[in-house]
């Protein structure tokens, strides 16, 4: 596997590209392309994924926004980077990445070399594929060799949606998912972190159903979670045919504030 740092002058000559970018449409990815290209839209890096891993051997950049949050046991060893086509999922064996990345960070990963394979069903960056695993996580030194932080900045605001609005193109990108009650309302948050996940329904149309998956670690066991109607921040997940809803602190959960 080859793991070839970005050259400092070629990352001088990227980053004001890259800046007026982030948050803009970007161009599709080449992969039978012979130059070099200009940053590579998430959603299109996703489409390499064709249910198989496969090492990323092309010159292939993308850059996003970390919209993902460890600090309280969620989305371990994973860190969700979206940009405006859509997200994904990098693994990353570090036991906080919150020390590394903090919410809202720009950050470019120079993709040869990684692994795009699945978990769950969905595109994942990674390292090479182990046994039955398509993408294990990268160590920390790997990681440093293939990104680079730009700048800290403010968080992409949430796509507002119903749950049923739900698709692979909100994968691993922060959305509002509006109008929901919780089932497990007035439940301590620590009597349902043994199944792992609460379960939301549309306030509308209760057969529209959404699991939240929970941490079993925290210092917020003993708040309740909420009843009536609310909204609920997180980033979304999938697993075996099943969309899933990850929050990055009990606050997003219990408020439906804009984290």
């Amino acid at each position: 596997m080859c793991n070839r740092p970005i050259h400092r002058a070629t990352l001088r000559t990227m980053m004001g590209m890259v800046l007026s970018l982030l948050l803009a449409t970007l161009s599709c990815c080449s992969p039978t392309s012979e130059e070099q290209n200009p940053p590579c839209s998430i959603a299109s890096l996703r489409g390499l994924y064709r249910g198989y891993p496969r090492i990323i051997s092309q010159e292939l950049i993308i850059a996003g926004k970390v919209v993902s949050d460890d600090r309280y046991g969620q989305y371990r060893h994973r860190l969700a980077v979206q940009d405006a086509s859509g997200g994904i999922f990098i693994a990353i064996d570090h036991p906080e990445l919150h020390s590394l990345h903090k919410m809202g960070d720009s950050i470019v990963v120079e993709c040869r070399g990684l692994t795009i394979g699945g978990y769950g069903g969905s595109a994942m960056l990674g390292g090479p594929s182990e046994g039955e695993s398509e993408v294990t996580p990268l160590s920390p030194a790997e990681w440093m060799l293939h990104h680079t932080t730009l700048s800290q900045g403010t968080l992409p605001t949430p796509k507002r949606l119903r749950i049923a609005a739900i698709g692979p193109e909100d994968m691993a990108t922060r959305v509002r998912v509006c109008s929901v009650e919780f089932v497990e309302a007035g439940k301590l948050w620590s009597e349902v972190t043994e199944g792992r996940e609460a379960h939301l329904v549309d306030s509308q149309t209760p057969t529209d159903t959404l699991a939240v998956r929970l941490t079993n670690r925290g210092d917020y066991y003993d708040s309740r979670l909420p009843s009536g109607v609310v909204d609920v921040v997180g980033v979304v997940d999938y697993f075996s045919t099943n969309y899933q809803l990850l929050v990055a602190s009990p606050s997003a959960v219990l408020e439906g504030e804009e984290k």
